[in-house]
């Protein structure tokens, strides 16, 4: 690291280069493209839609999320339906100060990952092991979690 160090680069965060954005979907997206031969195409509104987003997670959050939403689509064409999760995580995220003081933290965290549980069994059908997947956890966690939430 140090021998590395010699010349330091400083990066500004993807949130405050909202205008790279364009380019990193693009890039990977073709990146997509070339591993798996698929084509993939981009409706009107998504870049806006990625744009708006506050990317706490930084490139490699834009990366998953684009590769989640190329797993998850039933098309060839990306939709804003596809990206909802970031547009549900930037509303639960635009919560009010008073709410988060009145609930607290771990209450306001638990309703949101019962939320996220809640859609991810809707989107799999009902198929518990296909929402575990889909949330990326064990189907052991999963179920802790239907019953902690009452959702068995």
């Amino acid at each position: 690291y140090y021998r590395l160090h010699v010349i330091p680069i400083l990066l500004p965060p993807l949130r405050d280069r909202k205008e790279d954005i364009i380019l990193l979907t693009e890039f990977f997206i073709h990146k997509i493209e070339k591993d798996t031969g698929k084509k993939i195409k981009v409706e009107q509104g998504i870049h806006e839609i990625l744009q708006k987003y506050h990317w706490p997670g930084n490139v490699r959050e834009l990366e998953n999320i684009i590769e989640r939403a190329v797993a998850l689509a039933d098309h060839h064409t990306l939709t804003a339906a596809d990206f909802s999760m970031i547009q549900n995580a930037e509303r639960e995220f635009l919560l009010s100060l008073e709410d988060v003081e009145s609930a607290g933290l771990d209450a306001m965290l638990e309703q949101i990952e019962k939320s996220m549980i809640e859609k991810a069994l809707e989107k799999s059908g009902g198929a518990r092991t296909e929402a575990a997947r889909m949330l990326g956890i064990k189907t052991s966690a999963f179920y802790y979690k239907l019953e902690k939430y009452g959702l068995l």
